[in-house]
């Protein structure tokens, strides 16, 4: 893998020689800081201004595909232009563009349940952050100090959850310091990029796709993008299968520089 800006002059040829470039960013770890609790991410005014300058050329689309709400995502960049995909694209919404997954909402009421019985057995462990997102969940353990109390939280988790799985009710997935729960569905950001591109454009006239991710959900994404785009992993890129990395969201905040001179 090699680090964007060494390979810059060819991946500038790509941008020159492609009629239209679709942008599909994750949020958290890419186009903001990984940070002890999902409200304290926010985007920076430099980020936000050069993504609202890129949603205005009409050489791009811009997506966001995250594991946050719909409604929380959309709040929190707040830009119009933009594709916003919930719930790792469980639900879609922006400029002629608007769907959510009906079987995800057939889980609503397990998750809520879920919910409800994950924070009342995970309310003794500090730090135990359980985020209910409607259509999925994510118990956060980033701020629990001790192995010990972790290794509790994952006791208490699975003992939870074990009949469900069992079931083939729910899936569990994993991120950094956090468990997803989902719904049972073939669904994930690389499916809901492909849907994005079979909803958005027509077969023949398919865009240049730039993705940009740092966990692990994002690799679904890269494996979509293949060698047809350009597949970029924020922070240390040990073990991803993107084709280029980026250090940090400084250099993401360059690279979209770069895109708004194409130099």
């Amino acid at each position: 893998m090699k680090h964007l800006f060494s390979s810059w002059g060819k991946v500038k040829k790509k941008l020159a020689s492609s009629r239209h470039v679709l942008l599909a960013f994750d949020y958290d770890g890419t186009l903001t800081p990984i940070v002890k609790t999902p409200e304290l991410a926010r985007l920076s005014s430099p980020i936000k201004n050069l993504l609202k300058v890129l949603s205005e050329n009409r050489q791009f689309t811009l997506a966001i595909i995250s594991g946050r709400p719909l409604a929380e995502i959309k709040k929190i960049v707040g830009l119009k232009k933009i594709i916003y995909a919930g719930n790792h694209g469980l639900e879609v919404e922006g400029p002629k563009i608007k769907f959510v997954n009906p079987r995800a909402l057939k889980s609503k009421v397990l998750m809520r349940n879920l919910f409800n019985l994950l924070s009342e057995k995970l309310s003794s462990i500090s730090g135990a952050l359980v985020e209910n997102k409607v259509l999925t969940l994510s118990i956060h353990f980033r701020l629990i100090k001790s192995k010990k109390a972790v290794g509790k939280l994952r006791k208490i988790f699975y003992s939870i959850i074990k009949p469900w799985q069992i079931k083939k009710k729910i899936k569990v997935t994993f991120g950094k310091k956090v468990y997803e729960i989902r719904p049972p569905l073939r669904w994930d950001k690389g499916k809901s990029l492909k849907f994005l591109l079979e909803k958005k454009f027509q077969l023949e006239l398919q865009p240049l796709v730039i993705s940009l991710g740092d966990d692990r959900t994002d690799e679904d994404m890269f494996k979509a993008v293949k060698n047809k785009g350009i597949s970029i992993f924020v922070g240390n890129p040990r073990g991803s299968s993107a084709r280029y990395y980026l250090r940090n969201v400084g250099e993401v905040k360059n690279f979209l520089e770069r895109l708004n001179n194409h130099g």
